[in-house]
């Protein structure tokens, strides 16, 4: 996953991301929808959850919270 239009919701955004893992990818890379959050860091490890420990989008949500 290379980037992609900003998401009006977090959690779309973070079904995408899981949708690439499971289609194969091993790793996204990403802007606008981390940097424009108002907790970047949050996103961050979301993301990582989804990537690396296989939360799912609702799971590693809790990250941003």
């Amino acid at each position: 996953m290379s980037g992609g239009p900003q998401r009006n919701s977090l959690l779309m955004f973070l079904k995408d991301v899981e949708a690439v893992i499971k289609a194969g990818g091993r790793g996204v890379v990403v802007g606008r929808n981390v940097f424009r959050h108002r907790n970047p860091a949050g996103v961050v490890k979301a993301i990582k959850a989804i990537v690396h420990d296989g939360f799912s989008p609702e799971e590693a949500i809790k990250f941003v919270e």
